[in-house]
């Protein structure tokens, strides 16, 4: 099969920290509308969490049925003006270094 993954997208932080039923989460507005990210560590990728107004970067997104959940989050750094001005430029390789390098 294909790799069908689609590539990661800027957000800002709208809502930041609340807690839920489920436990820590914040949204963030993007290209494809409002995202809810869980703090959890496997999804948020960061020591500090997010505060309103923020950019972050989004993957592994899906469609639930209250919305839009990324399962792959992180804050937006310089380094990615980069990676989002080139056109036809992917971040999967940067996602997938910095994946293999946290399971180690």
């Amino acid at each position: 099969m294909q790799d069908t993954t689609d590539p990661p997208i800027k957000a800002v932080v709208i809502v930041p920290h609340r807690n839920g039923h489920n436990g820590s989460f914040f949204e963030a507005e993007s290209k494809i509308g409002r995202v809810t990210v869980s703090l959890n560590g496997n999804v948020w990728q960061e020591k500090s969490q997010p505060e309103g107004g923020v950019t972050v970067i989004l993957w592994d997104i899906r469609h639930k049925r209250k919305g839009w959940r990324a399962y792959g989050a992180r804050f937006y750094r310089p380094s990615d003006e980069q990676l989002f001005n080139k056109q036809g430029e992917s971040m999967r390789t940067l996602i997938k270094e910095e994946k293999d390098v946290r399971c180690k």
